[in-house]
């Protein structure tokens, strides 16, 4: 029998009829009512080529007797089709593969009588044919239906997104690292796409890098969209420094192919972690800052990766040697966990020796979860030797930066070219610096300062290898509170404030960093930096001022009578954040304004990121406030050229016209102009 088309001999149709009617009732149980509609079923099957009507209506009452039939539904729908009921029987066909979803004949009649309608569901008949096809692959009806279904109506417009994504979201694809090319295919055309081919391939061969085959999308519908991934792994001894491009075509069975696609990610050959145990402190009972016999120490480790490439699955176990015994039930396994390169984990246990002990045997046994990165650690430790007293005094031999937060590196891997500074062997060991780098902000309407603390760490490593400030008179704070503000600078009534302690009478040098949001209060037209906590909409009494700053430190340098002052602001004051957004609502566009209190201290520079109403902006390739990353430039220029570092090649570096100013516009096409005020012939950095 033709599928779905107006049957010419009647007698052909009875005879199917009756063959699928008891195919259909073998499957139910025979219920009295069953048996009923069987017979229903068989007047039917007689009267249908004289009274079709009435066939009709007692297979309505057959069905209604045994409704679980799907024979019964089925042949109900080919009487609706044969006395033209078109949109009955595609009820009764639909209603036939609830009952039954691997009904053939329905599958491919309904397939077709979609096809034939010219508002039909396109997409869908050819999935109904497909299927019924897959079913009885040797069916020629079925594959004249679906051989119809595949011919397009009208065309399909198709467009193909492409995302390559890494596992940590760095967005440098690194040995060992897995990874996924997300195709996403959209249809806004009328017609169906069919038999969408994507094949991604690499545009050239890198060693140790696996990229997923083509894969085929069945049919994409009108409006529809579909996506695939594509995985793509990275062998760890194999995989090197690369570029990988990635060209992504699509082929489509009638020809409405969406146009290829290019998309590039780094690749990094494998850089592995080092574990060290970098430093350790003590608090003591008898608090001398000594270890003796009898005595419970706290011993506080700091587990440090100095390597270029991220720990995993970090453990710590303290071994503890003969006659030194834990202490109550101290720790002394530490799970640790992932452990990025540059930053560390403190561990803390307690010890006690016996009398009998001449050394303190403790090591420590770092794992990773690859065991060629193992390592263990012999602590230098001993008896009546001071030692450094609590863990808040540890000073990393690696040099790590102490706070009390993390510190904040590179991403893993990716190198800047001003973030290892030159050592000059410079030391200044009454100089003070206070470092402040203001990231995030607790207040919603406050963006964050993406690379704040990372200026600031290093920025505290300059004034460390290159400027020769001693690490403990580097007073370096993250996220700062208004209390740390008013701790280190003082008040309006009191400006001997933790800089001033540790500023000793003619003989420091004293720098000021800040990296952070500054904002103008909008009716006292005065400036502030902005705290950790501040209220925009309070800004002078949540804010420190500007004004009050200047005034304390003038006075300090005063009495101090200190060698220099140099201060330096990675901050624009107009209320402006990075991407444009108001940090103060309303606010005026305020320029920096130093006061002449201070510059009538001898030495003194003030070197600021911006002008007037101008933004501050950030140098995201480099991972540093775009001020920052020149500043630090061109003190690392200077020194490699073996000359003193002068107020006067800071400005040359900062103005240069390959510098900020053209940067800024390159990047954000806005102009930003950075204030030097001083002496110009004042030395930073004497001559290597």
């Amino acid at each position: 029998m033709k599928l779905m088309r107006r049957i010419a001999r009647m007698q052909s149709w009875v005879g199917f009829f009756l063959a699928m009617l008891s195919l259909g009732l073998a499957a139910v149980a025979f219920a009295a009512d069953c048996n009923e509609a069987a017979s229903l079923a068989r007047e039917a099957a007689k009267m249908a080529s004289r009274n079709s009507s009435g066939a009709q209506s007692r297979l309505e009452k057959a069905e209604m007797l045994c409704p679980r039939s799907a024979a019964l539904s089925f042949n109900l729908a080919m009487v609706y089709y044969d006395r033209g009921l078109l949109s009955e029987a595609r009820s009764q066909l639909e209603k036939t593969l609830k009952k039954d979803p691997n009904h053939t004949d329905a599958l491919n009649n309904l397939a077709y009588l979609m096809i034939t309608d010219g508002e039909g569901d396109q997409a869908r008949a050819l999935q109904l044919a497909q299927r019924a096809v897959t079913l009885e692959p040797n069916n020629r009806s079925y594959r004249d239906t679906l051989a119809k279904a595949q011919v397009p109506k009208y065309p399909a417009i198709l467009n193909m997104q492409v995302n390559l994504a890494d596992a940590n979201g760095n967005k440098v694809l690194e040995a060992g690292e897995s990874g996924s090319l997300q195709v996403t295919v959209t249809n806004t055309g009328k017609g169906e796409g069919q038999n969408v081919q994507i094949s991604p391939e690499a545009e050239s061969r890198i060693p140790g890098l696996r990229l997923a085959g083509a894969q085929t999308l069945s049919s994409i519908g009108p409006g529809q969209s579909r996506t695939i991934d594509f995985s793509i792994t990275t062998e760890e001894a194999e995989l090197t420094n690369d570029t990988l491009t990635i060209r992504v075509n699509a082929q489509e069975q009638n020809g409405f192919a969406p146009d290829p696609m290019l998309i590039t990610m780094t690749t990094k050959a494998y850089d592995p972690p080092k574990l060290t145990v970098a430093d350790i402190g003590i608090a003591d009972q008898s608090e001398n800052g000594q270890i003796e016999p009898m005595e419970i120490v706290e011993i506080t480790a700091r587990i440090f990766n100095s390597g270029r490439g991220d720990a995993r699955g970090v453990t710590a176990r303290v071994i503890i040697g003969k006659d030194v015994f834990p202490a109550g039930d101290t720790q002394t396994e530490f799970t640790i966990g992932s452990l990025p390169a540059g930053q560390y984990h403190d561990i803390t246990f307690a010890v006690f020796a016996s009398k009998k002990a001449t050394d303190i045997p403790i090591s420590i046994a770092l794992t990773e979860e690859r065991s060629k990165h193992n390592a263990e650690q012999k602590l230098d430790l001993a008896f009546n030797r001071p030692e450094k007293k609590s863990p808040q005094k540890i000073v990393l031999s690696a040099d790590l930066p102490l706070n009390s937060a993390p510190w904040q590196v590179a991403a893993p891997g990716l190198s800047v070219d001003v973030d290892i500074p030159p050592k000059t062997g410079q030391v200044k060991p009454d100089a003070v610096a206070v470092v402040i780098g203001n990231k995030d902000y607790a207040h919603q309407g406050v963006p964050q300062v993406e690379f704040a603390i990372r200026d600031a760490s290093v920025i505290r490593q300059y004034l460390i290898d290159t400027l020769g400030f001693a690490d403990h008179n580097i007073i370096f704070q993250q996220n700062a509170t208004k209390t740390d503000f008013l701790k280190i600078f003082g008040d309006k009534d009191d400006y001997r404030g933790e800089l001033y302690s540790r500023t000793r009478k003619g003989k420091s040098d004293v720098f000021i960093f800040y990296s952070g949001h500054g904002a103008p209060d909008t009716i006292t037209k005065r400036v502030f930096l902005l705290p950790a906590e501040a209220d925009p909409s309070s800004i002078k009494f949540t804010a420190y001022s500007l004004d009050l700053l200047y005034a304390n430190l003038n006075r300090l340098g005063e009495e101090k009578d200190i060698r220099s002052l140099t201060m330096v602001f990675d901050a624009c004051f107009s209320g402006m954040s990075n991407d444009g957004a108001a940090v103060v609502s309303d606010a005026s566009s305020i320029g920096i304004r130093p006061k002449l209190p201070v510059l009538a201290l001898p030495n003194t520079a003030i070197i600021t990121s911006s002008s007037d109403d101008q933004i501050s902006s950030w140098y995201r390739e480099k991972r540093h406030g775009l001020f920052t990353y020149f500043f630090l430039k061109g003190i690392k220029n200077t020194v490699a050229q073996g000359k003193p570092v002068t107020l006067g090649d800071i400005r040359a570096s900062l103005t240069d016209v390959d510098s900020v100013n053209d940067y800024a516009y390159r990047l954000y096409k806005r102009e930003q102009t950075p204030t030097i005020i001083g002496d110009l012939g004042m030395v930073l950095v004497e001559k290597k």
